[in-house]
C-alpha cells in the first residue's frame, strides 16, 4: 500500500512538473538553447506557472509525446522528458510549419499587395499603427491586431485572413535572437521596409547590443529591392548602415499645448492637433513624410494622412478616470518612452502615483538602466509591484513606496490613498486597469 501511495504521488509529481517544463519550453518557440538557459536562470524559472499556459495543438502534441517518459525517468529529470518529447514531436512541428509558410507564400503570390515589413528594438509597434492610420485614409489596408509578429504567428494571420487584390499588408517582425529573421524569408518578400531602433530590448537572448544591430538588419535580405528600407538617421547604430537606405529624422516642429485629448503641434508653419500624447511623435512622422514622399504624395495628402494617427492601446495611451488621469504605458516599456510619459504625467494636475515593476529583457544592461529608471522616479510616490529586494528599490529616494506582491494588490491599494492621476508600467497584459 506504502508502494502504491509513493508511486502514485511520484506519477502525480512527474505530470505537474512535466507540464511546467514543457510551458516553459512552448514560451520559448520550442528552441532548446532558450529553454535551457531559462530553466538555469532562476529568476525566469519561478515566472512561468503551469496553470497559466494556454491549451494548444503544440503543447498537447508535446505532452502526449511526452508522457510515456513519465513511467520511466524520475520526477526530477522531468525536463529531460520534455527533450524527448521536443525530439519525438520535431518531425511533425516541422512539417505542419512548412505547410504554414509554403500556404502563406502562395497566396501572397497570388495577391497584388504592397508588403511593408517593420521590425526594431522599440517603436514598431507605433510606426505600424500610425502608418496604418496614415495609408487607411487612401487605400485599404491589412494589418494584424495586437501583437502578432512572429514567423507562425504573422503566416496565419495571412493564411486567415480574406484579402481584396490591391492595398498596403502592414507587419511588424519580431525577433529576440540574431538569425530570427531567417525565418521570415521562407514565405516573405517585402517591397518596403523600416528599421526604427537598435536597443536594449531582449538582452537577455541577443546578448549585447551588436548582435541587435546584426540581426535586425537583416531585414534587407527579405526585400525585393535592397534600397527600399527606411532608416531612423538619428540612432546611433542605423546611421553607420553602408548601403543604400532612405534616413528619416524628427520633423522640426514645437508642442503647442498638451491635454488628455492629444496634443496641438506646430511645424511647416503650420498647427495641427494629433490625438498622441508622446514627445517623439515627430520622428514617427518624419518617417512618414519620407514615405510619403517616396509614394509621391502631395503635401495636401501627407497632413490629410497625419490628421488620422490616434495613440494606441497600452503605449501612453491616456485615459480618463474620476479624479484624473491614467497612462497607461504597460507594453514594453523602455527608458525613452518612461521619460516621455513622466513629462506627460507632469502635465496633469494632483497627486500622481507609478506603479511598475520595473523594466524587462534588459540582459546585460539591467543595472545600468534600473539605476537610470531609479534617477528618473527619484522624489515621487511609487507603488512597486514584486520582491522588495529588487535592485530598483536599492538606496532609492522615492517620496512614498508601497511594495504588494501583485497587481491585484496594487489595485486595492488604490482604494485606501489619495490620488489623482497613475502611471502604469510594464509588466505585461494585467498590469493596466481597463
Amino acid at each position: 500500500m506504502i508502494i502504491l501511495i509513493y508511486f502514485l504521488t511520484s506519477f502525480i509529481f512527474n505530470v505537474y512538473l512535466l507540464v511546467f517544463y514543457e510551458s516553459i519550453l512552448v514560451s520559448q518557440y520550442y528552441s532548446l538553447k532558450r529553454y535551457f538557459k531559462v530553466v538555469f536562470t532562476l529568476s525566469n524559472y519561478r515566472r512561468i506557472i503551469p496553470i497559466k499556459t494556454k491549451l494548444t495543438r503544440r503543447n498537447v502534441l508535446l505532452f502526449l509525446a511526452s508522457f510515456p517518459f513519465c513511467f520511466v525517468l524520475p520526477f526530477f529529470l522531468s525536463f529531460l522528458i520534455v527533450i524527448g518529447g521536443y525530439f519525438i514531436s520535431f518531425p511533425f512541428e516541422k512539417r505542419i510549419e512548412r505547410k504554414y509558410y509554403k500556404t502563406a507564400k502562395e497566396k501572397l503570390k497570388e495577391l497584388d499587395l504592397t508588403v511593408i515589413g517593420i521590425t526594431g528594438s522599440y517603436g514598431k509597434t507605433t510606426l505600424r499603427n500610425y502608418l496604418a492610420c496614415y495609408l487607411s485614409r487612401f487605400i485599404h489596408v491589412y494589418s494584424p491586431k495586437g501583437n502578432i509578429n512572429t514567423p507562425k504567428g504573422i503566416a496565419k494571420y495571412i493564411n486567415d485572413t480574406s484579402f481584396d487584390d490591391k492595398g498596403f499588408l502592414l507587419l511588424e517582425l519580431g525577433i529576440d535572437e540574431i538569425d530570427g529573421m531567417d525565418v521570415f524569408k521562407k514565405y516573405l518578400s517585402l517591397d518596403y521596409a523600416f528599421i526604427t531602433s537598435i536597443g536594449d530590448n531582449h538582452l537577455s537572448t541577443f546578448n549585447n547590443i551588436d548582435n541587435v544591430y546584426k540581426g535586425k538588419i537583416k531585414i534587407v535580405n527579405l526585400l525585393k529591392n535592397k534600397k527600399m528600407i527606411f532608416l531612423n538617421r538619428e540612432d546611433l547604430y542605423l546611421k553607420e548602415y553602408k548601403g543604400e537606405c532612405i534616413y528619416f529624422k524628427s520633423i522640426e516642429g514645437v508642442i503647442k499645448e498638451k491635454n488628455e485629448k492629444g496634443m496641438k503641434v506646430e511645424f511647416d508653419n503650420r498647427t495641427i492637433n494629433i490625438k498622441v500624447f508622446n514627445d517623439y511623435v515627430f520622428l514617427y512622422l518624419g518617417a512618414l513624410k519620407s514615405f510619403s514622399i517616396m509614394l509621391n504624395h502631395s503635401e495636401k495628402m501627407f497632413y490629410k494622412g497625419i490628421s488620422n494617427i490616434k495613440q494606441i492601446h497600452r503605449r501612453q495611451e491616456v485615459i480618463k478616470i474620476p479624479n484624473g488621469y491614467l497612462i497607461n504605458d504597460s507594453y514594453n516599456s523602455n527608458i525613452n518612452s518612461v521619460k516621455s510619459s513622466l513629462s506627460l504625467l507632469d502635465s496633469f494636475d494632483g497627486i500622481s502615483y507609478i506603479i511598475t515593476s520595473g523594466l524587462v529583457e534588459q540582459g546585460k544592461k539591467n543595472k545600468e538602466n534600473t539605476n537610470t529608471l531609479k534617477k528618473l522616479l527619484m522624489g515621487r510616490n511609487i507603488i512597486f509591484v514584486g520582491n522588495k529586494r529588487h535592485i530598483l528599490l536599492k538606496n532609492a529616494s522615492f517620496n512614498t513606496l508601497y511594495i504588494v506582491k501583485d497587481i491585484q494588490k496594487a489595485y486595492s491599494l488604490l482604494e485606501s490613498i489619495e490620488y489623482n492621476n497613475l502611471l502604469v508600467f510594464p509588466s505585461g497584459e494585467k498590469i493596466h486597469l481597463i
